[in-house]
């Protein structure tokens, strides 16, 4: 999961959340973990209609607001903490060597980022992580990720509170907080999985 976060963007990242089925064949045992994103506390029920009272539909797909509070972080170390059998460091190593140093970009990213690449355009952060020059990368060029690198770096070291508490908590909340988002910290401290 934590690998995937940084190869396949498109599909699963740290900033999202998921299920996961575990078996535990010794006990012959099948468990479900929930980890899905939460809404932020000040979420509220009229927060996606306009002045009309209609459903605009960017409010709700594309903008900050429609950001949940995390839950990859929180599920896929509570599987590790609760079921695995390696260590945090070994697990989690591998994605911060592939953010930091790179990887080579497949044909589905290019593919992936090429059509995205009018939407990702409008946050200027975002866009300089996977465009170069405005361009969508090549396949099989390398595309480094070293903020994400040091955001992972930062949950080999602490765990949940790597994520969830600290700089990284911050650096989400004061990117809310400048973009009308509605996620806090204290969303992100009080994240339960379901």
């Amino acid at each position: 999961g934590f690998t995937l976060a940084v190869t396949l963007p498109q599909a699963g990242n740290l900033g999202g959340g998921g299920f996961m089925i575990i078996h535990l064949a010794t006990e012959n045992r099948t468990i479900a973990i929930d980890f899905r994103e939460t809404a932020p506390a000040k979420a509220t029920t009229n927060m996606f209609l306009d002045k009309n009272g209609n459903v605009d539909n960017y409010l709700a797909r594309f903008s900050t607001k429609s950001s949940g509070t995390p839950g990859s972080v929180h599920g896929l170390l509570s599987a590790l903490n609760n079921y695995g059998t390696m260590s945090r460091t070994d697990v989690i190593t591998p994605a911060f060597n592939l953010a930091k140093k790179g990887f080579r970009v497949s044909q589905q990213l290019h593919d992936s980022l090429k059509q995205a690449k009018q939407r990702l355009a409008k946050d200027d952060y975002t866009f300089r992580i996977f465009y170069t020059d405005g361009k969508t990368p090549e396949v099989g060029t390398k595309l480094k990720q070293r903020d994400l690198a040091t955001t992972i770096k930062s949950i080999i070291r602490f765990g949940k509170k790597g994520f969830y508490d600290g700089p990284v908590a911050m650096k989400i909340h004061n990117y809310m907080l400048e973009n009308k988002g509605l996620i806090t910290r204290s969303d992100l401290r009080n994240y339960k999985s379901i």
